[in-house]
């Protein structure tokens, strides 16, 4: 019965993991043929830690 649990929650999970990973590689694809600038190293930094307070509900 537990090993029944862990298989469907590894389903799940793997399942959340391949759409989050589409929709990034979905946005990259856009950005490369819009042909927008990458962000530079500083912006990467400011956009990473937005994002990490934003998941950590930190102000």
């Amino acid at each position: 019965m537990v090993l029944v649990f862990l298989f469907v929650t590894t389903i799940i999970s793997s399942i959340g993991w391949l759409c989050c990973w589409v929709a990034s590689a979905t946005l990259v694809k856009y950005i490369k043929d819009r042909s927008y600038t990458p962000p530079s190293d500083k912006e990467m930094k400011e956009c990473c830690s937005y994002v990490l307070k934003k998941l950590l509900h930190i102000k």
